[in-house]
């Protein structure tokens, strides 16, 4: 390594981290948004030896989630971590989530610069860690502490791959062991961790040295990728221990899953056009600018220079960029097991996307000539992102759900203060958001949280009191029950909307 080559590494991890902290620095005033939120710091929060074996020992919420069981003991042990240091305060758990997200960003930097060496790479590293973080993609994930669930399972998903071999370059035994725990510490995070094991298949089949057979591919593949299935597999294990059997989502009342023709192309949006262009909703745009990716991922890799580097230690350009469509095709089938599309989901699938961007934007005048008009998606994309894709910018509701949910714990805590135990207490936490149209079509309303995340709150807030939250819809005529502060959320008035957020 070079002394420059030394300083460009250290200037891209500074200047990757000012721009999080430029970007993200309203996070940290933000409440602690999510329903799942303080029951995963009720759940996760370690005052006795007990308490930290039950990080790693229950489910999810310990139970509590009324929509599925899961078992996420490393998204645990964060949430536990953070309240130890931080307690009951919001700023610690943006703090992590902002630490996290930063760590994401420069794995991804350094990803970069691992697989096009010989290409830029500083300069590939950087524009990827740019694009990355900021990605709007990002904006559903560090606003709501529950969902750093998906990128920890990110975060150890890169680790897993910078620990593998690349042609010419051998991680030896201990790489792959330290490759086969980041894989645990994925799924650890959450169940879509799992795609760590056809992601690293997929990183040793394509990046043999040398001419070799489908077939010696393939062997070498499954071969180097036996210690991340071994740590999965453990991990899996354990899961089905602590569950009794493999858990996952339970059907919701009401709502009927998602068409996968729908969820592919909502998580092609999200991942590839985060923030669309007017009038790009069509479910089937998605996938044409996801189309237009992969032609022009074909014909960059069939250029001279791509060729030329196929006898040296870099990895050969095309089989990088099968390796990022193969990756992305993990990224699918993982999804698809899904019910419901979340926007977050799409975390998974934004890494191989801005990765191949970002080596689209640093092309030759030869291989533009060469590849044509089907490189013009690189920079389109890379626009909107830049563009429409600022994070928080365009999104003033976030604060103004900050202020409506730090406003609903203060007339709880005021109405449980001046409530003696056996008698009822009444909230309403529906707030009306402002609607799309002026005539107030397209009402959209916002609980600020739900029956079993005040319920969680009211256990940290006053442990010594008995308080029982519960919504109108379990039980509309509820009986006092002695001893017991009842706590009934009832429903909000008749649809409207706030013109004026606060």
């Amino acid at each position: 390594m070079t002394t420059t080559t030394s300083h460009g590494r250290w200037l891209i991890g500074l200047g990757l981290s000012a721009l999080a902290l430029l970007v993200y620095w309203p996070v940290f005033d933000l409440a602690l948004l999510g329903w799942d939120t303080w029951p995963m710091i009720l759940t996760a929060r370690v005052q006795s030896f007990g308490d930290l074996w039950g990080c790693v020992s229950e489910s999810m919420m310990d139970g509590r989630y009324p929509h599925g069981e899961y078992y996420r003991p490393v998204t645990n042990l964060f949430f536990a971590l953070d309240h130890a240091l931080g307690g009951l305060e919001p700023i610690a758990y943006h703090r992590t989530d902002w630490l996290i997200l930063l760590a994401t960003t420069l794995l991804m930097a350094v990803l970069a610069a691992r697989l096009f060496p010989r290409l830029h790479g500083l300069r590939i590293a950087a524009v990827a860690g740019v694009l990355f973080c900021l990605h709007p993609i990002h904006l559903e994930l560090v606003t709501a502490p529950p969902r750093r669930a998906d990128t920890l399972c990110l975060l150890f998903t890169l680790a897993c791959l910078l620990s593998q071999s690349l042609p010419g370059r051998d991680a030896g035994t201990r790489g792959r062991w330290m490759g086969a725990l980041f894989a645990f510490l994925a799924v650890g995070s959450k169940e879509t961790g799992a795609v760590v094991l056809p992601v690293a298949f997929a990183w040793h089949t394509c990046f043999v040295q040398g001419p070799c057979t489908l077939f010696e591919r393939l062997r070498h593949g499954a071969r180097r990728t036996v210690p991340i299935l071994i740590g999965v597999g453990v991990l899996l294990g354990i899961r089905t221990l602590v569950l009794g059997g493999l858990g996952g989502p339970l059907p919701i009342e009401g709502l009927e899953p998602v068409d996968r023709t729908e969820l592919f192309g909502s998580l092609i949006e999200r991942a590839v056009l985060p923030m669309p262009l007017w009038g790009w909703s069509h479910v089937y745009l998605p996938l044409l600018a996801a189309s237009l990716l992969v032609v022009g991922s074909v014909r960059l890799s069939r250029t001279a220079q791509a060729v030329e580097q196929e006898s040296s230690h870099a990895p050969h350009e095309g089989s990088v960029l099968a390796f990022l469509g193969l990756w992305s095709l993990a990224v699918f089938g993982i999804t698809s097991l899904a019910d419901q599309m979340r926007d977050w989901y799409a975390l998974l699938l934004s890494a191989p996307v801005v990765l191949a961007i970002a080596r689209g934007l640093l092309a030759d005048r030869t291989q533009w000539r060469t590849s044509g008009p089907w490189l013009a998606i690189f920079p389109l994309v890379s626009l909107v992102f830049l563009a429409r894709g600022w994070p928080l910018e365009p999104t003033p509701r976030l604060h103004a759900m900050s202020f409506l949910a730090r406003q609903d714990l203060l007339r709880l805590e005021e109405g449980v203060l001046s409530t003696p135990d056996g008698a009822f207490l009444r909230l309403n936490p529906w707030h009306p958001i402002l609607p799309p149209a002026s005539d107030g079509a397209g009402v959209r309303s916002l609980y600020s949280a739900f029956d079993y995340s005040l319920q969680a709150w009211c256990e940290l807030r006053w442990p010594e009191r008995s308080i029982e939250v519960i919504s109108w819809y379990q039980n509309k005529d509820p009986q006092p029950r002695p001893g017991v502060l009842t706590v009934q959320l009832i429903p909000g008035p008749e649809p409207g909307w706030v013109k004026d957020l606060p």
